[in-house]
């Protein structure tokens, strides 16, 4: 799913995800996606509507990465 579809609010819960997720898999990898969730301040079905499955979400952490490595 695409920024640039999304409403500012499901966008900040995306970065937020994002940003606890990076956080979290760092400190652990094994880090539960639910623990993610609740870190982040949302819940689980928000979590897995932008994000199906821990493949999606590890690889979207990657990508914002790399594209702030990018703007650099």
């Amino acid at each position: 799913m695409g920024d640039d579809n999304l409403r500012a609010d499901a966008k900040a819960n995306r970065d937020r995800i994002l940003d606890v997720a990076r956080d979290a898999l760092s400190a652990d990898p094994q880090a539960s996606l639910n623990s993610i969730a609740k870190a982040a301040g949302v819940g689980a079905g928000t979590l897995y509507r932008h994000f199906p499955n821990r493949e999606s979400l590890v690889l979207n952490v990657y990508r914002k990465e790399i594209d702030a490595l990018v703007a650099l």
